[in-house]
C-alpha cells in the first residue's frame, strides 16, 4: 500500500497547475538581469558626469522610491528602506507577467500571503524596537493581540482579491465582445470587437493596476510600521511645538514693531 502510495507522488510529481511558479522564476531572472545592467552602467558614470540612458532612468526610479519610503516613515526606518525598494520592486514587475501571456504572481495567494506575513512580523518587530519593554505591556489584554492580526490578513486579500479581479474582468470583455462579434459575423472564429476593446483593460488592469497595488502594499507596510512605532505621534507634538514656537516668534515681534511705532510717535 506504501508502495502503491510512493508511486502515485513520484507520478504526479510533476504534473502541477500553478503556472505562477513560472512567472515567480523569471520574475527573479528579470530582477537580477536589470540590475546587473544597472550596475555596470552606474558604475561607468563619473562623479563629474550627469546620468544618461539607462543609469539616468535608474537613478529617476530608485530616487522617486527612496523619497517615498522616506515621506512614508516621517524619515525613520534608514535601515529597512531596501527591503521596501525590493517590495515594490518584486510586486511590480511580477503583477505585470501578464505582458508574456503568463499569471501575475499575485494571483497565488501563497505570495501575498507571504510578504503580509512578512510585513506582520515587521510590526512586532518595530514595536520591540522603539518601545522596548513597555511594548509587551500591550498585550496583557488577550484582545489586543487579536487586533494585531486584521493587517496579515487585510494585505494578503486586497492585492490578491484585486489582480484576480482585473484578470477575471479582462477575460469577460474577450469573452462579451467575441460573442457580440458571433452574433454579427456567424460563423466567425475573428473576434475582432476583442482586438479593439481590450487593449484599453490590458493597460489599466496590466500596467496601472500592478503598479497601484505595489504602491499600495508599500504604502500599507509603512503605515503599520510607523503607527506600531509611535514615532508618528513624536513627529506629530514635535510639529506642534514648532508650530507654537513659530506663533510665539510672531507675537513677540508684533509686540515689537508696536512698541517701536509708540516710540516713533512719542517722539
Amino acid at each position: 500500500m506504501q508502495e502503491k502510495n510512493q508511486n502515485v507522488i513520484l507520478s504526479n510529481l510533476w504534473q502541477w497547475d500553478q503556472s505562477q511558479i513560472i512567472s515567480l522564476i523569471l520574475t527573479v531572472i528579470i530582477i537580477l538581469v536589470v540590475s546587473l545592467i544597472v550596475f555596470a552602467k552606474v558604475t561607468k558614470v563619473k562623479p563629474n558626469q550627469a546620468p544618461t540612458g539607462v543609469a539616468l532612468v535608474a537613478e529617476m526610479y530608485v530616487t522617486m522610491v527612496d523619497d517615498n519610503s522616506y515621506n512614508g516613515t516621517s524619515g525613520n526606518f534608514a535601515k529597512a528602506r531596501p527591503y521596501l525598494f525590493t517590495l515594490i520592486t518584486f510586486l511590480t514587475v511580477g503583477n505585470m507577467m501578464s505582458f508574456f501571456g503568463l499569471d501575475p504572481i499575485a494571483t497565488s495567494y501563497s505570495v501575498p500571503l507571504t510578504l503580509a506575513i512578512a510585513t506582520w512580523i515587521g510590526i512586532f518587530t518595530v514595536g520591540i524596537m522603539y518601545k522596548k519593554w513597555s511594548y509587551l505591556k500591550e498585550f496583557v489584554n488577550p484582545l489586543d493581540f487579536v487586533g494585531k492580526i486584521p493587517p496579515v490578513i487585510s494585505l494578503g486579500f486586497r492585492m490578491y482579491g484585486n489582480i484576480t479581479g482585473g484578470g477575471t474582468v479582462v477575460v469577460l470583455m474577450y469573452l462579451i465582445f467575441g460573442y457580440l462579434w458571433t452574433l454579427v459575423f456567424k460563423n466567425s472564429e475573428w473576434f475582432f470587437f476583442g482586438s479593439l476593446i481590450t487593449p484599453l483593460f490590458h493597460f489599466y488592469f496590466d500596467v496601472f493596476d500592478s503598479l497601484l497595488q505595489g504602491y499600495v502594499f508599500l504604502t500599507l507596510t509603512m503605515v503599520y510600521w510607523l503607527n506600531e512605532s509611535g514615532l508618528d505621534d513624536v513627529s506629530t507634538s514635535q510639529e506642534e511645538k514648532q508650530k507654537l514656537t513659530f506663533k510665539e516668534k510672531m507675537a513677540k515681534m508684533l509686540a515689537f514693531s508696536k512698541k517701536e511705532k509708540a516710540s516713533q510717535a512719542i517722539y
